[in-house]
């Protein structure tokens, strides 16, 4: 369209289709269109230099359904559609004009799917429908996409159309409710990892995150700008089992990673850009590594194991780690979490059979109990750790109960329960002051806790949501207000735990206070108090 005041018809009109035509989209290259239909079908056309259309060889006939939107990403590779049934399916065109059919259907829409959008990068499909939400789809891995959080719910009517800003930062919606939309996409979550984050580890300074997940793949994350983290250098392949624990060694210098095949390996991590394995992978156990920890001097490291023991390791040269003394029995099942204590000289385990144990290694050859088992629940406990005073450990249990232990004398520890969960608990962990417990649940809600005083523990606020599926591991960023959690949704969400930063940055992206007519609209119930600085 050279002159828009002057707009003609390059061609007549083309028969392109046995029902209405519903959605018509240009591929980036302006070489190709995509129509869909009431027919049920999804046609391409080639784009002449005049304009004219001409159809390609290939007409995809679907089902039944209508084919209410199309859309292509901005690589030129793929095209998403959408239809009647509120499946979201992709294609890839890459080869030309034949469109080949990518994973599984996108299911999560209960009614008719109208609008698509893909973010600029491509790894984020947005898709709106009859029912009145969004829905964000995680396309790191566009043959295994899963659904991205929770879906976006606001407006009162179906959603005819969705848009991403140029940086990916904003998603516009538009609904048959006579409203449009604005929403944050931040990037609060980290999207890279292609099947469910099982673990995360930062480096004492919290300037690295490290995460491993189902795809036996380790990446690292850049925190040094905490309000944009990124990805850096490329994931580490570890040989395509599950990583079930990574943790970085007090110095930095080591990442540790627990794996599914009953291994564990070391990785020099010194420069991130290029990390490299640090000798041979260590083995001993004979089932899967569930849990590592590194001796607060580095020089040790524990794990734990499906074969029912714990073990230490010598790591006094990291490129010749070997084992300390035999491995640590007494339960009687999977151990599934081991942690050191402040001064390296206590040890905690929690397992499947259900009990914490304490152990002395203050003498890693002749390693003893500290107590009796403590008997914590009736289903298993997934994960234990300690305050960073040393005085208490938390557990996470499968029977819906988290607990505190008061380890003040490791002799004799007794515990409180934290209750209020609807599903078991999978994980646990302390804030760096020692003041807040974060608890991750196979449900996929995030509980927070007032921990500084340990004897009388208060729930802060409603749970979080957010993930789509469990929260297998919680990871307080060191000496900040962030939180980060792993979800089996293959996603990391980055939680601001800092209120008056969080008001900012909502009060940023609004770009306008909220009026009194709003107010009365959505908190009526409230008296009116001008947000965001308005008077």
């Amino acid at each position: 369209m050279r002159d828009p005041s002057h707009v003609s018809l390059i061609a007549k009109p083309l028969p392109a289709h046995k029902g209405y035509v519903t959605s018509v989209a240009v591929d980036p290259g302006g070489r190709l269109a995509a129509t869909g239909s009431g027919d049920g079908t999804i046609r391409l056309w080639r784009i002449g230099r005049s304009g004219a259309l001409t159809a390609a060889a290939q007409t995809l006939v679907k089902s039944d359904n209508t084919v209410h939107a199309v859309a292509f990403d901005r690589e030129g590779r793929f095209l998403a559609s959408g239809s009647e049934d509120g499946a979201v399916r992709l294609w890839d065109y890459s080869g030309g004009e034949r469109l080949t059919p990518v994973g599984s259907p996108l299911t999560g829409h209960t009614s008719y799917v109208f609008t698509l959008a893909f973010s600029p990068d491509r790894r984020i499909l947005a898709s709106g429908g009859d029912e009145g939400v969004i829905r964000l789809w995680n396309l790191t891995d566009p043959s295994q996409p899963a659904m991205l959080g929770q879906p976006l719910a606001g407006h009162r009517s179906s959603v005819g159309s969705v848009a991403f800003s140029a940086d990916g930062t904003t998603l516009v919606s538009g609904s048959a409710d006579d409203t449009f939309r604005v929403w944050n996409v931040p990037r609060r979550a980290l999207i890279g990892h292609t099947a469910g984050v099982n673990t995360l580890g930062f480096t004492r300074d919290g300037r690295t995150l490290a995460s491993g997940g189902g795809n036996g793949l380790v990446r690292l994350w850049s925190f040094s700008d905490p309000a944009h983290p990124m990805a850096v250098g490329k994931p580490l392949d570890t040989g395509g089992d599950t990583v079930n624990a990574v943790e970085f060694s007090p110095d930095g210098r080591l990442l540790a990673s627990a794996h599914q095949d009953r291994s564990i390996r070391l990785w020099d991590v010194r420069d991130v850009s290029h990390v490299v394995p640090y000798g041979k992978p260590l083995s001993g156990h004979t089932g899967a590594v569930y849990s590592i920890s590194f001796s607060p001097d580095g020089r040790m490291l524990a794990s734990s194991s499906a074969d029912s023991t714990a073990r230490l390791w010598d790591l006094t040269t990291p490129g010749r780690p070997a084992a300390l003394g035999k491995p640590i029995t007494g339960h009687a099942g999977a151990v599934h979490s081991v942690a050191f204590d402040r001064t390296g000289r206590v040890l905690a385990t929690a397992g499947e059979d259900t009990t914490l144990r304490l152990w002395d290694v203050a003498d890693p050859a002749g390693v003893v109990p500290l107590t009796q088992p403590q008997v914590a629940d009736t289903n298993g406990l997934w994960q234990v750790t300690f305050s960073p005073d040393g005085r208490t450990v938390a557990t996470a249990g499968a029977d819906n109960i988290a607990r505190l232990w008061d380890i003040t004398d490791p002799r004799r520890p007794t515990s409180r329960a934290l209750g209020g969960y609807v599903s078991g608990v999978w994980s646990v962990g302390f804030s760096s002051d020692g003041r807040m417990l974060a608890s991750g649940t196979f449900g996929g809600l995030l509980h927070l806790w007032d921990v500084a005083d340990p004897r009388r523990p208060r729930p802060i606020g409603s749970p979080l949501s957010g993930h789509i599926g469990g929260i297998g591991w919680v990871a307080y960023r060191p000496n900040s207000r962030q939180l980060l959690t792993a979800g089996t949704d293959s996603t990391i969400q980055v939680w601001d735990l800092d209120v008056e930063r969080s008001i900012a940055r909502i009060c940023a992206a609004t770009g306008r206070t909220l009026t009194p007519r709003l107010w009365s609209t959505y908190v009526s119930s409230l008296p009116y108090k001008a947000p965001c600085g308005g008077q």
